[in-house]
């Protein structure tokens, strides 16, 4: 995020953030940054190193980020899982995450990536 600062440093509110993210979303750089920190995750819940996540890795991965109630999982994974192979690829994980954080539409099937939202 590339800040004008014009005498002291100030700091940026909730909306300003939010706002500088959506206007970056195409941004090479911010790409590259996030892709690797998603497949990193990816990574991790591939447990049994074979290049997928099954709903189970999913729903252990889920649990062990916190979500409380995992029982969303299934509707969540089917919906993330485009190709209907009963597995996520990399790119179906990364594709279903990016839009979790950056789309802005409210009918998107990723909305759901970590279950829903809570007060």
């Amino acid at each position: 995020m590339k800040m004008a600062v014009t005498g002291e440093m100030k700091g940026m509110n909730e909306d300003q953030f939010i706002d500088s993210i959506g206007k970056q979303r195409y941004d090479p750089e911010l790409i590259r940054h996030f892709s690797g920190v998603i497949y990193g995750l990816f990574d991790l819940m591939d447990v049994n190193c074979n290049g997928c996540m099954h709903e189970d890795d999913y729903r252990r991965m889920l649990s062990q980020i916190g979500v409380e109630d995992p029982s969303f999982t299934k509707e969540a994974f089917r919906a993330i899982d485009v190709k209907h192979a009963g597995k996520l690829s990399y790119e179906e994980f990364i594709y279903a995450f990016s839009e979790f954080m950056f789309s802005e539409d409210d009918n998107s099937p990723y909305g759901h990536f970590f279950g829903p939202l809570v007060n």
